[in-house]
């Protein structure tokens, strides 16, 4: 779109972040914004799940250990059973992840603005005043939090500490929610049992900062969901069809109901506590994925062939 164009209505995008399009001037005031918050949660939140298990039985240092060609024991290694899991930030992403730890028996919390709203997966329900007094009994705290002033920096170095001494931390929210920096001096200096960052802050990383060189942190590129389908290598398979087209639809909606109030109130106003999906004030943060569709062949659970009788 060219600068100072108004030709724009709506934009959305297939991002869940909008950051780059909520300053004064990018857009158009009479456009409707919209993203594609909710069509990731289960991808990205395997990818999470499986940062956390390579990190607990120290997969990346057996792999370092192979490429030298040696066989040695590396020490004890962690399970999820009875494990303490704290998502903080318990959309869709965070639910999907506490979810996936709860099979392998975490007991599972979670914080978030309302703490009155319930979330699948997660057991307890905090707000965010309650967070200093939670990281020193967890033993695994996952960030899936969006960028807002709140956010950023909310991991700084005193938030660091007060992890327990062999925690894992995981980042698959925003880059800018964790002190990078600090992460690496509090590994360097022996705290924490690893860390997994999806995110980083700048991303990528410079080839100087000094969390590349800490063998306790692992980084990987956001991983697209188009790249994770087992059904075609495709990304436009009828399955990614599907839910690009499911997102673009619910875009929709929220941009009509979004007709008469400004985008940059509709996208920076928080959205209620209550409401159904599509009111004012939700688009940007209640996306959800429709299931995907069966492939050929394949049946729902309860859904009949065409012309069978009971």
């Amino acid at each position: 779109m060219p600068a100072g164009s108004t030709a724009l209505r709506w934009l959305h995008t297939r991002s869940a972040g909008v950051d780059p399009y909520t300053a004064p001037g990018v857009l158009p005031s009479e456009a409707a914004l919209t993203c594609s918050t909710g069509a990731y949660g289960h991808s990205v939140s395997e990818h999470l799940f499986a940062l956390l298990l390579a990190l607990m039985k120290r997969l990346p240092s057996y792999r370092d250990q192979q490429n030298r060609a040696l066989w040695r024991d590396l020490g004890p290694v962690k399970t999820l059973l009875g494990a303490q899991v704290l998502v903080v930030g318990t959309g869709d992403l965070g639910s999907s992840f506490a979810r996936l730890c709860q099979t392998l028996g975490a007991s599972t919390s979670g914080v978030r603005r309302d703490p009155a709203k319930p979330a699948a997966g997660i057991e307890r329900m905090y707000g965010f005043e309650a967070l200093d007094t939670l990281l020193p009994a967890a033993d695994v705290v996952a960030l899936t939090l969006p960028q807002t002033p709140g956010t950023v920096r909310l991991f700084d170095k005193a938030r660091l500490l007060r992890m327990k001494g062999d925690a894992i931390l995981l980042n698959g929210g925003r880059g800018s929610c964790v002190d990078g920096q600090a992460l690496a001096e509090v590994l360097a200096d022996g705290r924490l049992w690893g860390a997994g960052l999806d995110v980083t802050d700048p991303e990528p990383l410079p080839p100087e900062h000094p969390l590349w060189r800490q063998p306790r942190a692992l980084i990987t590129r956001p991983t697209p969901p188009e790249e994770t389908t087992w059904r075609t290598p495709s990304a436009a398979s009828p399955a990614s069809r599907w839910t690009t087209c499911a997102a673009i639809w619910r875009g929709r909606r929220c941009a009509t109901a979004f007709a008469e109030t400004p985008p940059t109130e509709a996208v920076g106003a928080a959205p209620p506590a209550t409401g159904e999906r599509g009111q004012p004030g939700e688009c940007q943060t209640r996306f959800y994925s429709p299931p995907v569709p069966p492939g050929p062949g394949e049946r729902r659970l309860g859904q009949r062939r065409s012309g069978h009788r009971r």
